[in-house]
């Protein structure tokens, strides 16, 4: 017969049970806590964020292209950093809504990699073309048709060395966004100043070649109002199939998502404000 440890020891017994009952009590608080911390924000707040974004993103980037066009004020580095800066602004101010994307090929790899749901992929590309075609609508009114209103072609007509280009600096951009962010959300001081680092370095060493758009978004609008629609095709093959790539091999290293949950639009605020979990 086996005796108890707590065989004519009332006291520690009662003392056991109370600590247990403890134990559960302080479990299901901590998650009553997290459930309350879970918030649904609608849709269309979404949306809005990522066409909002996607317009200021495209009229940082392509502004200074434009004004370059006759002042010598606007130098290089000007051009290559000021989307980057934008970025990383944009980040910590939206980045807990829509994700901050702000980028078609970045929404698609977070579909791929079953982090972001698919129905909500085209609302998405919708906002984001559709700030972009403002923000050069904009810019058009503004400022002028100078240098196509700052659209993104191959340097001297070069094809191929273009979509080289913007298949190789896509590719480190998803890289380094699907590594800072938390599941489809890109928020968080970690992951602002290394995405907005890595689009401001690829724009320096792209830039020259392709024009370093990395984004199909922010070159649609100029090139749809600037008349270079013939070249915008190396803008959307060469973004996507970095943003492909970059998937694959991030999958390879780091294996598929834990938590591949995907209906809803629940944010957690504990991981809203880290970068590190896309």
């Amino acid at each position: 017969m086996t005796v108890s440890p707590f065989a004519g020891k009332p006291a520690e017994a009662s003392m056991l049970v109370n600590l247990a009952k403890l134990v559960t009590a302080v479990s299901e608080k901590r998650n009553e806590i997290l459930q309350l911390q879970t918030i649904q924000i609608p849709n269309w707040k979404c949306w809005a964020a990522e066409f909002i974004g996607t317009l200021l993103l495209t009229f940082v980037a392509t502004l200074p292209v434009v004004i370059g066009a006759s002042s010598a004020e606007i130098t290089h580095a000007d051009k290559v950093v000021s989307p980057g800066l934008l970025v990383m602004v944009m980040i910590y101010v939206l980045g807990n809504l829509s994700g901050a994307h702000f980028n078609p090929a970045v929404t698609l790899a977070f579909a791929v990699r079953r982090s972001f749901p698919w129905r909500e992929v085209l609302p998405y590309w919708i906002a984001q073309l559709g700030g972009a075609l403002l923000a050069s609508s904009l810019v058009l009114t503004v400022f002028g048709d100078a240098m196509h209103l700052g659209a993104t072609t191959p340097a001297g007509g070069a094809t191929l060395p273009a979509l080289v280009t913007e298949i190789i600096t896509t590719t480190m951009l998803v890289m380094v966004i699907l590594g800072t962010s938390t599941k489809h959300k890109v928020a968080g001081h970690n992951a602002a100043i290394a995405v907005g680092a890595t689009i401001s370095f690829c724009g320096m060493i792209g830039s020259p070649v392709s024009g370093a758009s990395m984004n199909p978004a922010r070159s649609f609008g100029p090139a749809l109002l600037g008349g270079t629609m013939s070249s915008y095709w190396i803008y959307v093959v060469g973004p996507i199939c970095g943003a492909m790539i970059a998937t694959g091999l991030f999958t390879l290293l780091q294996g598929w998502p834990s938590d591949e949950t995907t209906a809803g639009r629940k944010v957690n605020l504990n991981e809203s404000n880290t970068g590190n979990g896309q």
